[in-house]
C-alpha cells in the first residue's frame, strides 16, 4: 500500500538530479508510431474541459502539446493529469509520450529534423550545452518559472546563468526486492556487501527462487544498471566528468574495477538468456515472486505491481564490495522539462511549466508518479513503498550518490546500455567494457 507523506522536508534533504528510465519506440495517443524499433509503451490524452472554469478561459483556442518523457507513470495517468490541468488551463491538453528505448536518439532526431515535441525531458547542467548552443531550448529565465523549485535543484536545468529546464520530481535508485521472497529464504538482514549478497542468492536458490530478475533486452535497462554499479566508485562525479571530457579520467578506477563483480553476481544468479528478457518481463517475474531482486529505480514500482497488486516490495542500497557501511543509494531529481524553441505554442508551453511548479501541479505530478516533488510546496502525496524507503534512508544520513548520467554527454546512455549488452553476450570482456565506455564518452563530449 502507499502511505501519505509530507515530502517538503524530505526532498530538502535530497541532492542531485534524477534520470528516469527510457529511450526509443514511441506510440502517440492517436495510435501512430512515432519512432519504432520495439514499441513498449504509449501515451494517453484527455480532451474534456473541466466544468466550472471561467468563460473567457474556456473560449481560448484548444491546444494539444506533445510531452516526451522517460517516465512510465505519466502516460498511464495522462487522463488524470489532464483533468487537473484543465481546471486551470481548460484549453490545453498534454499528449504524454513515453519513449521506451533509445530516448536520446529519438529526441535528437526530432530536434534535428525540426519537428520537436513542445515539451521534452532532457539532461542537466553542462550536458545541455549542445542543445542550448544549437538553439533547441527556449530561454525561460525571465519567466521566473523556476522560483518554486527547491534552491538545491534550481540549477539542474540551467546553463551559464540562464534557465532552460524545470525539474519536477526527486527519486532514488537501488535494489528493489520482494520482501516475501526474502522471508521465504530466511534472509533476515538486507545484504550490504557482495559476500552477503552472494549468500542471499544461495539461500534464495535453495527455496526455488531465482535471485535476480533482469531485462537486458532493453537498452535502457542495461544503461541504468551500468550507471548504478559504477556511480559510487569514480569519486566526485563533477570532477570525474570534467576529467572524462578531457580524456584524463576513466570509468575504470581501483574501486569501480572491484565493483564490476556485481555484474558477474547478477548474471550468475538470473534466468537463462538475460538478453532475451525485457523490462516488462523482469517486472512480472519480481511481482509474481519468481525472482527476488530487481536492480532499478523506485519509478519501476507501478510496472511491478501491475502483475501482482498484493506484492510487498522494498528498496535497499547498492551493496559495497566489502564494506557494508558504504552501501549506497542513488538520490536525485528527475530530468528537467524543457520547452522547444521551435514551437507553435510557446506561451501555452510556459503556462504548462508554470502549472507544473504550482502547488496543485506539484501535488498531482508527484501523486501520479508516486515520487517526491522537487518544489518547495508543503504538499502531502501518496508515495510508493519504494519512495518511502528512500526517504527513510536519506533521513539516516547513510551514503547517497547522484545519478551518474546527469554528468555525461547526450547519447552516452544508449552507448552505456549497448556496451553492457556486449559484455553480457560475451562480445567484450571487462577490460573491453571499460575501454569502450571511455572512448564513447570522449567521442560524444566532442559532438
Amino acid at each position: 500500500m502507499k502511505k501519505v507523506f509530507a515530502i517538503a522536508l524530505t526532498v530538502a534533504m535530497m541532492t542531485g538530479s534524477l534520470a528516469g528510465c527510457g529511450s526509443s519506440n514511441t506510440v502517440s495517443s492517436e495510435g501512430s508510431t512515432v519512432e519504432t524499433e520495439s514499441t513498449t509503451a504509449g501515451s494517453t490524452t484527455a480532451g474534456s474541459t473541466t466544468a466550472g472554469t471561467t468563460t473567457a478561459a474556456a473560449q481560448k483556442e484548444p491546444v494539444t502539446l506533445t510531452y516526451y518523457t522517460r517516465s512510465t507513470a505519466y502516460p498511464q495517468r495522462a487522463e488524470e493529469i489532464n483533468a487537473k490541468l484543465h481546471e486551470t488551463l481548460p484549453n490545453i491538453t498534454l499528449d504524454i509520450v513515453h519513449v521506451a528505448d533509445n530516448y536520446d536518439t529519438v529526441v535528437k532526431t526530432k530536434f534535428a529534423t525540426g519537428e520537436p515535441p513542445e515539451l521534452v525531458e532532457w539532461y542537466f547542467y553542462e550536458t545541455n550545452r549542445p542543445f542550448v548552443e544549437a538553439g533547441y531550448f527556449a530561454d525561460i529565465t525571465e519567466d521566473h518559472i523556476v522560483d518554486h523549485v527547491k534552491p538545491q535543484f534550481q540549477a539542474s536545468g540551467s546553463l551559464d546563468g540562464k534557465v532552460y529546464g524545470i525539474p519536477l520530481l526527486a527519486a532514488a535508485g537501488g535494489m528493489i526486492y520482494n520482501t516475501e521472497c526474502f522471508e521465504k529464504a530466511g534472509i533476515t538482514k538486507v545484504p550490504s556487501t557482495f559476500d552477503e549478497l552472494k549468500d542471499a542468492c544461495e539461500k534464495l536458490k535453495a527455496v526455488g527462487i531465482t535471485p535476480f530478475a533482469t531485462g537486458y533486452k532493453d537498452v535502457w535497462v542495461a544503461n541504468q544498471t551500468t550507471w548504478k554499479f559504477l556511480a559510487p566508485y569514480v569519486g566526485d562525479l563533477q570532477i570525474w566528468a570534467d576529467g572524462m571530457a578531457k580524456g584524463t579520467a576513466s570509468f575504470k578506477t581501483e574501486d569501480s574495477d572491484k565493483a564490476f563483480e556485481l555484474m558477474d553476481i547478477i548474471l550468475a544468479n538470473t534466468f537463462e538468456n538475460p538478453l532475451s528478457s525485457d523490462a516488462a518481463n523482469m517486472s512480472h517475474k519480481l511481482g509474481m515472486g519468481e525472482a527476488a531482486i530487481l536492480f532499478l529505480g523506485a519509478f519501476q514500482y507501478d510496472a511491478i505491481v501491475k502483475s501482482n497488486p498484493d506484492v510487498k516490495l522494498a528498496l535497499m542500497p547498492i551493496p559495497h564490495p566489502y564494506d557494508g557501511s558504504k552501501a549506497t543509494m542513488e538520490v536525485t531529481v528527475q530530468n528537467p522539462v524543457f520547452i522547444a524553441s521551435k514551437n507553435q505554442h510557446p506561451e501555452e508551453s510556459k503556462e504548462v511549466l508554470k502549472w507544473f511548479t504550482s502547488e496543485e501541479g506539484a501535488r498531482i505530478m508527484s501523486e501520479e508518479a508516486g515520487l517526491p516533488t522537487a518544489m518547495d510546496w508543503n504538499v502531502d502525496v501518496e508515495l510508493s513503498p519504494l519512495s518511502q524507503d528512500s526517504v527513510k534512508y536519506v533521513q539516516t544520513g547513510a551514503p547517497t550518490v547522484d545519478f551518474m548520467n546527469m554528468f555525461w554527454p547526450a547519447g552516452m546512455t544508449t552507448e552505456a546500455g549497448k556496451t553492457l549488452q556486449n559484455y553480457i553476450s560475451g562480445t567484450i570482456d571487462k577490460e573491453g567494457f571499460f575501454t569502450a565506455m571511455d572512448q564513447a564518452f570522449v567521442n560524444l563530449s566532442k559532438q
